[in-house]
């Protein structure tokens, strides 16, 4: 896919092109959503376990199975299954603007949409 602007909508959701970090820095501002530290500040997908339990089954399935399962993934906002790898969800309702250190500890935790507890609600 390719657009020509930032932004467009997909079902009143605003989504976004291939930039999905300034668009997540325009939305939820420049610093950590958790702690407000606002150098090198980084964007997390929120859903990447999903996304990521979505790919391992697409890679093993075949035919039917496998036409099934991209189907339910483009509904949850995956566009494509590409190179052995599934698009990600870059849509603002699944980015965080997160420091360094709260992005390492969320992947270490393996915590997902846990952190949607500690962070505002999504726009």
């Amino acid at each position: 896919m390719t657009y020509l602007f930032l932004f467009y909508l997909k079902g009143g959701e605003i989504m976004i092109n291939k930039d999905y970090r300034d668009s997540a820095l325009k939305v939820y501002g420049e610093a950590c959503e958790i702690c407000g530290y606002r150098a090198g500040v980084e964007v997390h997908h929120i859903d990447y376990q999903e996304q990521w339990e979505i790919e391992k089954k697409l890679r093993k399935a075949k035919g039917s199975e496998y036409t099934r399962l991209l189907a339910e993934a483009k509904k949850q906002g995956y566009d494509e299954f590409k190179d052995n790898q599934l698009a990600k969800n870059d849509s603002t309702k699944n980015l965080s603007v997160l420091c360094g250190n709260h992005h390492s500890l969320i992947h270490s935790l393996d915590s997902g949409k846990a952190l949607l507890k500690v962070i505002p609600e999504r726009k």
